[in-house]
């Protein structure tokens, strides 16, 4: 197994997106709470032959990690019950066979800590398949899957991902709309949900629905993001 040591980005002198975590990683863990950002990791995953294993929350990643070790653990930042941050300190502390650890946000400006805590490396959201998941997982020239529309909204074209990224399923996305409505309409979760569907909303290059998600999360203004997700879930998935 290659050595746990941090990569040196300036030693290397190419981009951290690009450097791959392992020559072939043969399994990982996602700590994803967002099923429409999975999706992208689950079918180069799926392509490459590794074996992938998700977690939506800081417990059930420990859980997973009471009885398996993974070679790549890749995690959000932002969970349900608590910080990505933590779970990567975890990780990073391990004596021994230590997983390979990458650290993914909505947020860029998080690339420090996430490094701070012991991340190998840091992918900001959206990912996409030929800009971070196939260096990571050590595969060249991995073909995409079938594009599918999984921006109902959009029509005459496939919802292709932003700078040629492959989409996922669109039922995935509006799993994660409803979800994210259905917590909005809960006390405490704005905060969550609003970092929740800013992910999403950047994945799509919403602008509004991404201003929205912004408004919500720093002024706690609930109404706009509100609207503009119950119009995406009464649209549906277009398949």
């Amino acid at each position: 197994m290659p050595s746990s040591a941090p990569i040196s980005i300036a030693t290397l002198g190419v981009p951290a997106a690009l450097v791959p975590v392992t020559a072939r990683p043969l399994t990982m863990l996602l700590v994803e709470d967002s099923r429409f950002a999975a999706e992208a990791v689950r079918l180069i995953c799926r392509q490459a032959g590794i074996r992938l294993r998700r977690a939506e929350s800081l417990a059930e990643a420990r859980r997973h990690l009471r009885f398996y070790r993974p070679e790549l653990a890749m995690v959000d930042l932002g969970l349900p019950d608590g910080s990505g941050l933590e779970l990567i300190a975890e990780l990073a502390a391990i004596p021994s066979r230590r997983p390979r650890i990458v650290a993914v946000s909505g947020d860029a400006d998080r690339r420090a800590d996430a490094l701070a805590a012991g991340a190998d490396l840091f992918c900001p959201k959206p990912l996409d398949m030929t800009g971070h998941l196939s260096p990571l997982a050590g595969v060249e020239g991995v073909q995409a899957a079938p594009i599918l529309d999984c921006d109902p909204l959009r029509s005459g074209k496939p919802a292709a991902a932003p700078g040629g990224r492959d989409t996922v399923d669109p039922m995935a996305l509006h799993d994660d709309l409803k979800r994210a409505h259905a917590l909005l309409l809960e006390r405490g979760h704005t905060g969550y949900a609003a970092q929740f569907v800013g992910g999403i909303a950047r994945s799509l290059e919403d602008t509004k629905l991404i201003a929205a998600a912004d408004l919500a999360r720093e002024r706690g203004r609930k109404a706009p993001l509100l609207a503009a997700l119950m119009a995406r879930v009464v649209a549906g998935p277009a398949i």
